[in-house]
């Protein structure tokens, strides 16, 4: 199994519906962009509701649409160190793609259908890695 680089760890447990732990203990860093775009493309959200925030500012307003911040970053950041820990800079999950910089930030989500021509690395059901 390749590794980070950096090999920093951002702890948050596995989520409850992951089977195997395939992350190594690394956890990837979370940008405010990707937060975003996982609430309006996997979570049902929408681009039109947040359009005159910018990143920063919806992690802010996000709670009060109903969103859980911190459970939301957690699920992202293991996700994130999956792909770190598997070599892999894009992971789909819940319906998106992930994107994973090589410094472990999931730096934003592409759109469902948005297909990514990447070599596959099968992980575990619809969640596959992505290695370059």
């Amino acid at each position: 199994m390749s590794r980070h680089p950096d090999q920093a760890l951002f702890v948050s447990p596995v989520p409850p519906d992951v089977v195997v732990d395939r992350s190594g203990g690394l956890r990837a860093q979370v940008s405010a962009h990707a937060l975003r775009r996982y609430c309006e493309r996997a979570l049902g959200l929408g681009e039109e509701r947040l359009r005159e925030f910018t990143d920063l500012q919806c992690r802010a307003v996000l709670p009060d649409l109903g969103f859980d911040i911190p459970a939301i970053e957690a699920r992202l950041a293991y996700y994130g160190g999956v792909a770190m820990n598997r070599g892999a800079t894009v992971l789909r999950i819940d319906g998106v793609s992930l994107l994973v910089e090589r410094t472990g930030v999931v730096v934003t989500i592409a759109p469902k259908g948005m297909r990514l021509k990447r070599k596959r690395i099968h992980i575990n059901g619809e969640n596959d890695a992505i290695a370059e």
